[in-house]
């Protein structure tokens, strides 16, 4: 199971988190009392990629808004469009629906390019499915930023609504 591998690698970086199972999540736009009943912020990962499928970038945003894809693509310098479940399966061992920055730690060639929303950085804490979206793990802000430099990458921020 993709989770127990995740877990195991939070457990190695001794970072605390908390485990809040249930019932399966589909999509960021679904009514999520578990962000209300846990001090979370609601928010969706969307990986995206470029025509050629040779990039590939993960934007992690508050759930609940609208984001311009057009605007994401002038900001890369590139046009973008969803990746298939076919990619997100190869790049980052997650199917539709249970995408997170967690699946990073399967994208070992760093393929991935990973943007975080500016707003999302004032939260105490970060909830995100561990490639399995019947349960969330609860971490500190700063416990998941240790977790995406475990991964060996950079982390761009972004603010929204884009400018460009």
């Amino acid at each position: 199971m993709t989770s127990k591998k995740i877990l195991q690698h939070l457990d190695t970086l001794n970072l605390s988190y908390e485990i809040i199972p249930h019932p399966p999540i589909h999509s960021a736009d679904e009514p999520d009392t578990i962000c209300e009943a846990h001090n979370l912020p609601r928010q969706k990962s969307l990986v995206l990629r470029n025509k050629k499928k040779t990039k590939f970038w993960m934007f992690t945003v508050l759930g609940g808004q609208k984001t311009d894809l057009k605007a994401i693509g002038d900001l890369v310098g590139d046009r973008v469009s969803f990746a298939k479940p076919e990619q997100l399966h190869e790049l980052l061992n997650v199917t539709p629906g249970s995408c997170s920055p967690f699946g990073l730690l399967y994208d070992t060639d760093h393929q991935v390019e990973f943007w975080l929303q500016k707003e999302l950085l004032e939260s105490e804490f970060q909830g995100f499915h561990p490639n399995d979206n019947t349960m969330t793990v609860k971490m500190k802000t700063e416990d998941f930023q240790k977790f995406i430099v475990s991964t060996n990458r950079e982390v761009k921020i972004v603010e929204f609504p884009l400018n460009t």
